[in-house]
């Protein structure tokens, strides 16, 4: 996904952990991570939209979960 886009959505700090909320769009036009994402091996040229929520922890300033 060659114009991928990540939207940030929500950030939650609870003590010393971080919840992100975020989105991603971009535009099927090859293979991803070594394997294609759609089952025809032929790029679909479509708009793909996914979203996640990561939850991290943090000590000293630094990501350790």
């Amino acid at each position: 996904m060659p114009d991928a886009n990540v939207t940030i959505d929500d950030i939650i700090v609870e003590g010393d952990k971080v919840a992100t909320r975020w989105t991603l769009t971009g535009t099927h036009k090859g293979e991803l991570r070594g394997k294609h994402v759609a089952s025809d091996a032929s790029p679909t040229y479509k708009k793909v939209t996914t979203w996640a929520i990561t939850i991290d922890r943090i000590v000293g300033g630094k990501f350790v979960e």
